[in-house]
């Protein structure tokens, strides 16, 4: 594409954008992790993308309104600190890059042009024949947090990217079945043109049981169950975003596992999340996986979806145990002898026992039962300090507590995983659980 045509298309577009057109005043796309997962998340979005265009444009040097305003100064030196702009690469360094982290790739072509002293660029992105692109490994930046996971599907909802939803995941699927019904015909109409005696002549030139590639797709029911697996939720924030990646790893592997880091952070910033059923679920379960009760998520549910979720906690024993503890908070026997009968733990364990003995108790026994201190606790990291007695605080007070006590997990967790702060990791971690123990007390009895 000349620089005339590159006007042309932007003068047509009058400013606006499109599913299939990106506007970049400025574009860093290596150097540091965090601009790198935002080059792939815009490359897969256009990709997977279906319009009726034949390409896709992301232009760079150019403003919101469509403007050409051109890159910064110097954005074609790099000293290898820092980002790294798109100028400094060459289109064999960007496929590259775009080649190691989706598959499959689309192809793209790198133009720049100069714009009296203020060079602008288009990155052509020819949407796949075949898709969807899925990133194929995670992106993590310099601390360990992770930043793109693998085997995602982006695409593009008017001028913005997202995960992609039911909608745009059946939209794909559809795309991939007509393809597969094409390129069947297209193999039988050549097969047919060919003629008998041909066919036979190229039967020879295969190895026994090979396939003969009449058509170059996969199997079609794996490829479509692979990306239905992958349908998520629109997210409401970055950190919601985030929320929708482990969502999507959770449903295409049938896991429910993330890092105790990731979870506290979830625990900590909840009011930037979308608590929808899915996420409600996802995060129950992770807090069972990383030895928590779950009840601040569970108490956002109703009565019914609540016993669900505790339901389909997975058939290992400790995750068992503790969502029998979280029935046995809600003094709930006929759900608790349900998980028992349905999981392959042993009821003959001491823990299981103990709470089955303690169902029909008052509610101040259950709560005693479960709690980690009744001496209370006296917290502090870095500036942050509290003392608090979880079974002496309103419903209120407690939902104010968590977050603060889960942010400190946080880097406290860090810590814990460089064999650092064990101790601090642990009160704080203790007072968690006390603290859902006692939030469970007010809204479930």
């Amino acid at each position: 594409m000349n620089k005339t045509e590159a006007e042309e298309l932007l003068s047509d577009l009058e400013g606006n954008e499109h599913a299939w057109v990106d506007f970049k005043e400025d574009y860093y796309i290596g150097g540091i992790a965090k601009k790198k997962a935002e080059f792939i998340r815009d490359i897969a979005s256009l990709a997977n993308t279906r319009t009726s265009q034949e390409e896709h444009f992301l232009f760079i040097g150019v403003n919101d309104q469509g403007v050409k305003v051109g890159v910064s100064t110097n954005s074609e030196t790099y000293d290898g600190a820092g980002p790294r702009h798109i100028f400094s690469y060459d289109g064999s360094d960007i496929q590259e890059i775009i080649d190691s982290n989706l598959n499959p790739a689309p192809t793209i072509s790198w133009h720049t042009y100069d714009n009296d002293g203020d060079p602008f660029g288009i990155l052509v992105v020819t949407p796949l024949n075949a898709p969807p692109a899925i990133t194929n490994q995670d992106i993590y930046d310099n601390s360990g947090n992770r930043l793109l996971h693998e085997g995602l599907i982006f695409v593009r909802k008017s001028s913005g990217k997202m995960i992609a939803g039911r909608e745009e995941v059946e939209s794909l699927i559809e795309f991939r079945i007509r393809q597969q019904r094409e390129e069947i015909l297209d193999g039988i109409n050549k097969a047919i043109q060919l003629g008998p005696e041909w066919i036979e002549r190229l039967e020879g030139t295969f190895e026994e049981g090979a396939e003969v590639p009449l058509a170059t797709a996969e199997s079609s029911d794996e490829a479509d169950m692979a990306v239905a697996q992958r349908i998520t939720r629109e997210p409401a924030s970055t950190l919601d975003e985030q929320l929708n990646e482990d969502i999507s790893r959770w449903k295409g592997r049938g896991d429910d596992f993330i890092d105790a880091g990731a979870l506290w952070e979830y625990y900590a910033s909840y009011e930037e999340l979308r608590l929808d059923d899915v996420a409600l679920r996802f995060l129950t379960q992770s807090a069972i996986s990383n030895s928590q009760l779950g009840v601040f998520w569970l108490e956002k549910t109703d009565e019914d979806i609540r016993k669900e979720i505790l339901l389909e906690t997975p058939n290992k024993h400790h995750r068992i145990v503790r969502a029998g503890k979280a029935l046995l908070l809600m003094d709930d026997t006929p759900t608790f002898d349900h998980l028992i009968d349905q999981s392959s733990a042993n009821t003959s364990r001491a823990d299981l026992q103990t709470c089955k003995q303690k169902l029909g108790n008052t509610v101040a026994d259950r709560v005693n039962y479960l709690l980690k201190s009744g001496d209370g606790y006296s917290l502090k990291h870095n500036d942050w300090e509290a003392e608090f007695r979880p079974q002496d605080l309103e419903e209120e007070e407690i939902r104010d507590l968590i977050p603060p006590v889960s942010k400190q997990l946080c880097e406290l967790q860090e810590l814990y995983e460089q064999q650092m702060a064990w101790d601090n990791r642990q009160k704080f971690f203790n007072a968690l659980w006390d603290l859902e123990v006692v939030l469970g007390r007010e809204v479930f009895n």
